[in-house]
């Protein structure tokens, strides 16, 4: 038998062993190599002893080769199962310590690929390594991974770009200092690490080292970076990254926010390098997985502005909404069964998309919490209007009321939201003295603070002449609030990252919360009774309509009357497509010239207004239907939009204008 190779140690027949390497012990540099010192601790050291004696006494081996190969197997998984079984208990131990108060940690970036970052974190050695991994996915980048070669070192360089709407309360931050490219901002990827001259090392290192005492060491060590002689200035800091490749022309935080002017690139695009070494301040906490706390980590603080929540991420439904418990049936007893059964999917599926949308932070936000359970924030209607920023503030009287009710959502007083977004909110807790100085410039320990982090839902709008208030209701997976935060005029500001929910899933949800009172045939066709031969006619109605239409103005404008025409409308989209379409199949050559007219949304696709940002999923985009827009259509089919922006269009002048008006202040803002 002999001792193993180079990380994991594992028991051996030495007749097995092919090589030195094979069969050495990798940190003493001994072949062959075995322990037998304790047989009563170790069973393995029993053996070595028998074979140990019967080589001694000149005797024939008491074990075979193949007796001895078994053993070492069994002896393996043994000796396996038991690590395992030691990792999984500190693993435990970590999650009850972390799941009672997170802790920021520095972790040193070990390897990068295309999919993940695993950091190594000192002190956490037992952590498992799924705890100390950043996979790539949870940072929602929004180009693929690029990578480049450092010239010193020969390693991989991981490179991602984010493009976010990052905005502030105050109105406005003093980020970027420096002249930008038009394709984005740099960030500091070595933000959080101290530079140094060689000098002022050398002196670091003598004081250190001939300090008697811990506590003498930590006064000479405070004296050095206080004082201004040594080049401890902040200009002289920031000149020190000139010298330094990967911070060279790098911000230290980026922003949506002007100091003058208006806002007319919603999004800010910025880049961060990943290298060996380099320093990542996350925070760890701990999830129940099958009934037991695992480490994990939950944030990213990536700069003041910028901080990544991978729990919502990660499983949006968990911490957004909760899992349906229900399964779908064939019949329901009632609309109230109905309700219950599938008002819990849609809201799953609301949640899952939400997170592969657009979202808007808004940092430095007081919060007033109300109980354990409610906050509150307000938002100035100026504030929102110019960052185009559209919280969802319908209730559900609107889709109620048989009248049109467009501007109910905008009247004054207290409505409950028929379908409301979805917040993450992040706060920074101090467990000494609060020094917002310090953290903004990355010089704050990792121990004197953690970021508070809760989910929570708008539950209903409070609208005012000049702002709004926005009461939200915690999710119950969210940590409780601290006791600081309950304090009447808490200094503490909140980051707010809004998540919204497209448009479909609004409408969804809240026409299903009026099944109740809607009319018997939708209860009947939810609830799965008998209802009426399907269909009613109204697309072949729609049809003849349009075409009796176009015939008596055909005939109208043959006796010398002036030239009409027909706009015919539609419940969707979808229903307004197939009309058109059974109109070119079913006529042909006798079909009038159709001109599509798509929404708002359809047509900010296809022709989007620069500085202006849309709610749109990342996966699946809303866009015109296929025929509408294939070139062979295009003479027979068109679109209002196509037209209007055409050759012979008056107005494509005017449309061209105010384009380039648009462009010209989006272009002004990046340089």
């Amino acid at each position: 038998m002999s001792g193993m190779i180079t990380k994991k140690a594992e028991y051996k027949c030495s007749g097995e062993v092919r090589d030195r390497q094979d069969g050495s012990h990798f940190t003493l540099g001994m072949f062959p190599y075995t322990h037998f010192t304790s047989p009563i601790r170790r069973y393995v050291d029993i053996i070595v002893h028998r074979l140990l004696h019967c080589a001694l006494d000149n005797k024939g081996s008491c074990y075979t080769r193949d007796e001895v190969s078994v053993m070492c197997k069994y002896l393996n998984e043994v000796t396996n199962r038991a690590k395992n079984y030691q990792t999984h208990c500190r693993a435990l131990r970590w999650g009850h310590k972390l799941f009672k108060e997170p802790k920021i940690v520095h972790g040193f970036v070990k390897t990068v690929s295309e999919n993940e970052v695993s950091v190594v974190i000192p002190g956490y050695r037992s952590l498992p390594q799924s705890s100390k991994t950043i996979q790539l996915n949870s940072l929602n980048a929004v180009n693929k991974p690029a990578f480049k070669t450092d010239t010193f070192t020969g390693r991989e360089i991981l490179e991602l770009t984010w493009k976010k709407r990052l905005y502030s309360f105050n109105g406005y931050t003093l980020t970027q200092t420096k002249e930008t490219k038009q394709d984005g901002y740099r960030l500091n990827p070595h933000s959080r690490g101290f530079f140094q001259k060689l000098r002022k090392w050398k002196v670091i290192l003598e004081d250190f080292t001939s300090a008697k005492s811990q506590k003498d060491k930590m006064k000479r060590l405070k004296k050095i970076f206080n004082d201004k002689k040594n080049g401890n200035s902040k200009e002289n800091t920031y000149k020190l990254l000139d010298y330094i490749p990967a911070c060279y022309k790098t911000e230290p935080d980026v922003s949506s926010e002007l100091r003058e002017g208006p806002i007319t690139l919603q999004s800010c695009q910025f880049t961060m390098t990943f290298n060996h070494q380099q320093i990542l301040p996350i925070q760890l906490s701990a999830e129940s997985v099958r009934g037991v706390l695992i480490p994990q980590i939950e944030i990213f603080d990536m700069t003041n502005n910028v901080k990544h929540c991978f729990l919502h991420v990660k499983d949006p439904i968990k911490y957004l909404e909760q899992y349906a418990t229900s399964p779908s049936k064939e019949r329901y007893i009632s609309a109230v069964d109905y309700l219950r059964t599938w008002k819990p999917l849609v809201e799953m599926e609301s949640a899952a998309n939400s997170v592969k949308s657009s979202t808007a932070t808004i940092n430095d936000v007081p919060v007033k919490f109300l109980s354990q359970n409610e906050g509150k924030f307000s938002l100035s209607k100026a504030f929102c209007d110019q960052r185009n920023i559209d919280i969802n503030k319908t209730p559900l009287s609107v889709f109620l009321n048989e009248k049109e009710a467009v501007d109910e959502e905008n009247e004054e007083g207290i409505k409950n939201i028929a379908s409301p977004d979805y917040l993450c909110i992040k706060c920074p807790i101090f467990k000494t003295h609060e020094n917002k100085h310090d953290i903004m410039n990355g010089t704050i320990p990792p121990s004197d603070y953690y970021l508070w982090l809760a989910h929570a839902k708008i539950d209903r709008t409070k609208i005012r002449k000049v702002k709004t208030d926005f009461i939200f209701r915690l999710h119950r997976n969210s940590k409780q609030v601290p006791p600081g935060l309950m304090v009447e005029n808490s200094k503490n500001r909140c980051s707010i990252e809004i998540i919204f929910k497209s448009s479909v899933d609004q409408r969804i949800d809240a026409v299903l919360q009026c099944l109740n009172k809607a009319t018997t045939l939708a209860q009947a066709i939810a609830t799965g009774n008998d209802i009426p031969y399907l269909g009613t006619g109204k697309t072949y109605t729609g049809i003849k309509l349009v075409y009796l239409f176009n015939q008596i103005n055909l005939k109208r404008q043959a006796m010398g009357n002036e030239k009409k025409q027909i706009i015919f409308c539609g419940p969707s989209n979808k229903s307004v497509d197939l009309v058109a379409k059974w109109m070119t199949k079913k006529f042909e050559d006798k079909c009038p010239i159709l001109v599509r007219w798509y929404g708002s949304t359809i047509e900010d696709e296809e022709y989007p207004i620069p500085g202006k940002t849309q709610t749109q999923t990342r996966v699946e985009k809303t866009k015109a239907d296929k025929i509408c827009v294939s070139e062979e259509q295009k003479t027979v089919w068109n679109t209002l939009q196509c037209q209007i922006r055409g050759q012979e269009s008056k107005a494509k002048r005017s449309i061209s204008a105010m384009n380039r008006d648009a462009q010209t202040n989006v272009l002004a803002q990046q340089s």
